[in-house]
This record gives structure tokens, C-alpha cells and sequence, in this order.
């Protein structure tokens, strides 16, 4: 969901109308810059999301207890899906910064 939100404010971001800055880790900018800066974080996250629903022996490797959950096909393609619209280059500043 987090993601979901960050992508919605791209548009706002890029236009200079972020309704809430703080929201965004290390203030982003309100230009285009920032706004690239939000889709290069969002990226990153795909890999944590993808790990995590591809094996799921990870969720309890990362402290969280609890069932395991099988999350199906239907999920992992979306992943994946969503995986493939993130330039890797996004992906790895994302990660990393700049």
C-alpha cells in the first residue's frame, strides 16, 4: 500500500503540489527530479515484495511470526508483472540513492 500511495503523488510531486512532503523519505524535491526520485523507490521495493512472495520462508527470516502464507499464481504474476515496468537502473538507485 505504500507504494501504491508514494505512485499516486507522482503527478503532485512533479507538478510541485505535494500535499503531504514528510511522507516521503528525505524530503523529495517538487519537480521532476523528486518525482523520478518516488518511482526509483517504488521500484526497489519490488524486489522485497518479489522475495517475499516467491519464498516465503523469508517473511520468518525477517522476524515476522506466524502462519506461512501461499500467496498463488495470481499474486506472483503481478509481481512479476510489476517487476517488469521497473527499469533495472531505477531499481538499483532506488536501492542505493544517489
Amino acid at each position: 500500500m505504500r507504494s501504491k500511495y508514494m505512485l499516486s503523488e507522482y503527478d503532485n510531486v512533479k507538478n510541485g503540489k505535494v500535499r503531504l512532503p514528510e511522507e516521503f523519505k528525505d524530503g523529495v524535491g517538487k519537480n521532476e527530479k523528486g518525482a523520478v526520485q518516488i518511482f526509483q523507490n517504488v521500484c526497489s521495493r519490488t524486489i522485497m515484495v518479489e522475495m517475499m512472495v516467491d519464498d516465503t520462508s523469508m517473511v520468518g527470516r525477517m522476524g515476522t511470526l506466524g502462519p506461512i502464507v501461499d500467496y498463488g499464481q495470481k499474486d506472483k504474476d503481478a509481481v512479476k508483472a510489476l517487476n517488469n515496468v521497473c527499469p533495472e537502473d531505477h531499481v538499483v538507485v532506488g536501492m542505493i540513492g544517489e
